[in-house]
């Protein structure tokens, strides 16, 4: 069994609450927070439709999504697999924390440094406590 490391810090819970008390405006503005920075990645124009266009339907985004990950062999299948549950959580907030955990990985592959991985998760973290 995988141990959270957050847990130990009782971070994890105060996280899950704040997140319950997002409302839909809210919660576009955090994932615009959290999905913006990323510019390195070769699928940064695809990350910016979909975040501009997130209030709308999605599901095209999906096909293509599973179009690339077909050739997707690096890294970057993270990044497309996080946007693909970042598109799913418009209709089921929890798949947020699937997208968030893919997005982790993708910064570990990119980086090779479990402490930028950390760091990283501890950034969601921050933004979403204020």
């Amino acid at each position: 069994m995988k141990k959270n490391i957050f847990a130990d810090l009782n971070i994890d819970r105060v996280y899950k609450n704040e997140f319950k008390k997002l409302n839909d405006k809210d919660f576009i503005v955090w994932i615009n927070e959290i999905f913006g920075p990323y510019d390195f990645s070769s699928y940064s124009k695809l990350k910016d439709e979909i975040l501009n266009h997130f209030d709308k339907n999605l599901n095209e985004y999906i096909m293509q999504i599973d179009e690339l990950l077909k050739h997707e062999i690096k890294y970057e299948k993270y990044f497309l697999q996080a946007l693909k549950e970042l598109i799913l959580s418009q209709k089921n907030k929890e798949n947020i924390f699937k997208s968030l955990d893919l997005l982790t990985k993708y910064v570990y592959k990119y980086t090779k440094s479990l402490d930028e991985m950390i760091a990283e998760k501890l950034r969601h973290y921050k933004l979403l406590i204020k």
